[in-house]
């Protein structure tokens, strides 16, 4: 199994593009780090499938079981670290309604798809002959005991979804700055209390040990700027702070399991992660297809584990690997599909909107040299609602999956469209699958594009109104290169 482990890390690393003397813009935005979560999603896999299957190679056994034991629960730190982070910047960033709806959307909806991707470990376990007790069908719905299925992150990330929801709920009238370090303050105490409250449960040190993690996110989320201009802009202090990330791991790992040493290594992990995140940028299509769906992959792979341990199958076990992850991928794709629109059903019938709630639109765009056809379809989708978010394709995106090179860059493309009045958003596009997620997590009521994509995003319309607007005659950006080009 080593081979398989170090094949993942390596595919990173050989597929990855190297900053050079400075470093990715959007290193830590969701869409940059899909690549990084699907090669720990992928050693999570391996460790899991480590307790129903054994290596034939004695010496790839013992080697796997080394590097298992070496890592421990790291290979989990980085879901927790951007976890606190992007929660954390959204709470701050995108406003009350945001917040008003994050009990349901971010919360509820985590449960709800949890909820249905367990239904599986629940059949077996009743048809196993396993009594239906009430505390361990509530346990096992709520992520606090388990059917058989992997449970204790869930619990553990909801847990820290509420920290960080209670953190900000007390301080809503103080300015932005004041709200953001009174939030983060309360959250540090937040994190101690929940990892006592569970060791006094006597719940397995696993759903604690490295929530740290979680609140070194929210600290980044605050001081991400004053760290860049400390580490990553030079050469030698960014060799300094990945060289004492990773020298502090290694020097209090064999301290572990004591738990105050776990959640020091727990955030010495994340940050060496975080640093070479900033310099290497990976965008294999394997890797980024485990991040997108990490979370059905989390839930999913012990379930053809289970059903084939005793057939055939498992009796090679690199090829019960390969089935296993080719199933539990496939099945991945289809359980997102599907419990995106049956949440995005129950979301809009269950939990209506209130009458005079803010109408929020949503477009999408390259915008490089804007034009008034632009001005002009911007100033009409802000007119049907209250709230306009462009998304705005990455210069890597643009290139690699648009094959447009632009004239100018992501971030002057932003500065110019964050100028225009209609506008009161701007959130990156880096993958054409994003679509529902953004729609699902900025509550928007509108999806509005020009009328030449019409009938390309009718899919959306379970979760919000779709519109294909008229394009400005006589005007587009290809036309306007084409005139520069000729002159």
């Amino acid at each position: 199994m080593i081979v398989v482990a170090i094949a993942v890390l390596t595919l990173f690393f050989l597929s990855g593009r190297w900053s050079g003397r400075g470093f990715f813009a959007d290193y830590v935005d969701k869409d940059a780090v899909l690549a990084a979560k699907g090669v720990f999603i992928l050693l999570v896999t391996l460790s899991h499938f480590s307790g129903y299957a054994v290596s034939p190679f004695a010496a790839d056994a013992a080697a796997y079981k080394s590097f298992q034991g070496f890592l421990r629960q790291m290979v989990v730190v980085p879901f927790l670290f951007f976890s606190g982070y992007g929660v954390s910047v959204s709470l701050r960033d995108k406003g009350g309604d945001y917040f008003r709806r994050f009990p349901v959307d971010r919360m509820l909806g985590v449960l709800f798809k949890f909820d249905l991707a367990v239904l599986p470990f629940f059949a077996l376990a009743l048809a196993s002959g396993r009594p239906a007790t009430p505390g361990w069908v509530v346990g096992g719905f709520t992520a606090w005991t388990s059917f058989g299925n992997s449970n204790w992150y869930i619990f553990t990330i909801l847990s820290l979804y509420l920290a960080s929801y209670l953190s900000f709920l007390p301080f809503g009238r103080l300015e932005p700055r004041a709200r953001e370090t009174a939030a983060l303050v309360t959250l540090l105490a937040l994190v101690p209390l929940y990892a006592l409250a569970l060791s006094t449960c006597r719940r397995p040190e696993v759903f604690f040990n490295t929530a740290a993690a979680y609140a070194a996110g929210a600290v980044f989320a605050v001081a991400k700027r004053r760290l860049e201009e400390a580490f990553l802009r030079r050469n030698l202090p960014y060799a300094f702070a990945l060289a004492l990330s990773v020298g502090v791991f290694l020097a209090v790992r064999p301290r572990l399991p004591n738990l105050l040493y776990y959640e020091v290594a727990s955030v010495a992990f994340a940050a060496a992660t975080v640093l070479v995140l900033a310099k290497v940028r990976c965008s294999n299509r394997l890797l980024v297809y485990c991040g997108r769906h990490l979370f059905a992959i989390y839930i999913l792979q012990r379930l053809p584990m289970i059903l084939l341990k005793d057939t055939p199958v498992a009796r090679n076990a690199f090829v019960y690997l390969a089935v296993c992850l080719a199933s539990t991928l496939a099945a991945a794709a289809v359980f997102d599909c599907l419990a995106d629109r049956a949440w995005g059903v129950l979301r809009r019938r269950t939990f209506k909107t209130e009458k005079g709630k803010m109408r929020k639109v949503i477009t999408y765009g390259t915008y490089d040299l804007l034009h008034w056809g632009h001005i002009n379809l911007l100033r009409r989708a802000r007119e049907l609602g209250d709230y306009l978010i462009v998304v705005l394709s990455t210069d890597e995106f643009n290139w690699t999956e648009k094959r447009k090179k632009c004239q100018f860059p992501y971030e002057k493309r932003k500065m110019m469209l964050e100028a225009v009045r209609y506008v009161d958003e701007v959130i990156p596009e880096t993958c054409w699958e994003q679509k529902r997620r953004d729609v699902q997590e900025n509550g928007v009521s509108v999806f509005v594009m020009g009328d030449d994509w019409k009938g390309k995003f009718d899919f959306l319309s379970d979760l919000c109104e779709v519109v294909y607007l008229p394009r400005t005659p006589d005007i587009s950006t290809t036309q306007i290169k084409r005139e520069l080009e000729g002159r």
